[in-house]
């Protein structure tokens, strides 16, 4: 069973959840280096953060996302490989991230939006597409017109593609993979511990009959 197919099994599809970028000081390659990034999830900071965040004892606290990166481009020029991370984050609120993110972590500010918390629109649909984004190896290129600029999607080139490859590493999947109130070992995915009451009501609550008396299915 995969993630996402783990997430439906246990309905954490149809609750609150935030989607979190951060942008990490120092973590940008500069264009050129091939050489590997290092330790993937198992950074210093990640550790300082799932840590934070136990010690914070919110109910219902799950996160699962990644550390990724890509290859930038400003006004066609090489700007580097910013290597950053994606959570999609149930339990704590807008407020308790930011506590947690600024107390662990040293954000780059030197890029317009170093830390965004999000929450994700309640559909299945928008859930899906956002809790896919923030565990995939995109292996993409940004181009920008202009460093503040969102940019768009490009091809990579074989050797942009190349040393995105080798900034990467040779690693296994779960070598990527931010977990914290979910396991995943050389098993499938489990729950740590049990959501409240309060979660399990607002998961058979999104179950109840349609007025015309048909069972919402899952997507």
């Amino acid at each position: 069973m995969n993630l996402l197919d783990f997430l439906v099994a246990e309905g954490l599809h149809r609750l609150s959840w935030h989607f979190v970028t951060v942008r990490v000081a120092g973590w940008t390659v500069a264009p050129g280096n091939s050489a590997q990034f290092g330790p993937l999830r198992n950074q210093p900071c990640i550790s300082n953060l799932m840590t934070k965040f136990r010690r914070m004892k919110i109910d219902d606290l799950l996160i699962f996302g990644s550390i990724e990166t890509v290859y930038t481009t400003v006004a066609n020029a090489p700007a580097g490989k910013p290597f950053h991370i994606h959570l999609m984050i149930l339990g704590a609120s807008e407020a308790e991230i930011t506590e947690a993110v600024n107390a662990s972590i040293s954000l780059d500010l030197t890029v317009p939006i170093p830390l965004l918390v999000d929450p994700v629109p309640p559909t299945a649909e928008d859930f899906f597409r956002v809790a896919s984004y923030a565990f995939k190896q995109p292996l993409a290129k940004k181009s920008k017109a202009s460093v503040d600029d969102d940019g768009r999607r490009q091809s990579l080139k074989p050797a942009e593609r190349r040393e995105l490859i080798q900034n990467y590493g040779i690693h296994d999947w779960r070598e990527r993979l931010i977990l914290l109130g979910i396991r995943c070992e050389n098993g499938p995915f489990r729950l740590l511990a049990q959501l409240s009451t309060t979660a399990q009501r607002a998961i058979s609550s999104s179950l109840r009959k349609r007025p015309d008396g048909r069972q919402r299915q899952p997507p």
